[in-house]
């Protein structure tokens, strides 16, 4: 068994230490339903007999409303490998993903419900697993986590990571623009 690293000797990091990975690890791929009729001529000017157009109908399909998030088959063995408290964990972590975020709040009072735990050792065991299987990373606040996108998410990952190039290349700009004014950096 690998020995207990605690919480505080994860490194902090200023952004998603996942990022580049995801962008790497994205298949995007496009997926459009379109019907024609069987008698293309139904569109067509019965007056003068002018074929105006084939007729297009789009389906509508049902879907599933209850709320869900995405598992990564290429994770899946990582999580057989997690100790009870780890998974437990991870189950409050998963609960607690937003859409389209990959930061998530945690409160440690609401995980020790969900868990039924009852004192915050195991759930530091558990989020210390997680750390160091690179299911989440230390951010600059005690109480954010990322979440590694590769693994889970929830959402659409080409929506997140196309908005976080978005304001990347915005804050460039801003800070280019504040170079050539040598004007002082905000925050």
């Amino acid at each position: 068994m690998a020995k207990y690293k605690g919480i505080k000797q994860f490194k902090k990091n200023q952004t998603n230490p996942f990022l580049e990975e995801t962008i790497a690890h994205i298949e995007e791929g496009k997926k459009t339903l379109l019907f024609t009729q069987k008698d293309p001529d139904s569109a067509v000017n019965y007056k003068t007999g002018e074929l105006l157009a084939n007729t297009v109908y789009a389906k509508q399909i049902k879907v599933d409303k209850a709320e869900f998030r995405k598992v990564f088959k290429t994770s899946l063995p990582q999580f057989t490998e997690l100790s009870s408290a780890a998974n437990k964990v991870f189950q409050y972590v998963l609960s607690s993903t937003r859409i389209n975020d990959d930061v998530i709040l945690f409160d440690f009072q609401e995980c020790m419900e969900f868990t039924k735990y009852k004192s915050k050792y195991a759930i530091n065991n558990g989020i210390s697993e997680l750390l160091n299987k690179k299911f989440i990373a230390r951010t600059n606040k005690f109480y954010k986590f990322y979440i590694n996108p590769t693994m889970f998410f929830n959402g659409d990952r080409i929506t997140f990571v196309t908005q976080y190039i978005k304001s990347e290349k915005k804050e460039l700009k801003q800070i280019e623009a504040q170079q050539k004014l040598k004007l002082p950096p905000t925050e």
